[in-house]
């Protein structure tokens, strides 16, 4: 099962399908939401950010690898998304691209 954690906790609702998923031994991929960073700032609030084409990589590449190696593994993977800073492709422009950022 797929199960996304947006920011924060996990939901009521997540808590009971997670129990649930673990009384008949289904394998649970916990993907916690990207964040991002304002374009004018490294520091201050973070917000989520859209679900990309590296996030499906991401998360395609957890479940093959379990699928290949490990399917006796039934302990919940969480997958980490990227986290990014936004910054204007021109000056002065509202458009935005994601730079990645290590740490």
């Amino acid at each position: 099962m797929i199960q996304v954690q947006e920011s924060g906790d996990l939901g009521k609702g997540q808590i009971i399908e997670t129990d649930m998923t673990q009384l008949e031994s289904l394998k649970i991929f916990r993907v916690v939401q990207g964040r991002k960073k304002p374009y004018d700032s490294y520091e201050g609030p973070d917000e989520d950010r859209a679900f990309d084409d590296e996030d499906a990589a991401m998360v395609s590449t957890a479940v093959e690898k379990w699928l290949q190696t490990d399917k006796k593994n039934l302990e919940t993977e969480t997958i980490e998304l990227r986290m990014c800073i936004g910054r204007p492709l021109v000056r002065n422009s509202s458009v935005k691209h994601c730079l990645h950022m290590l740490g």
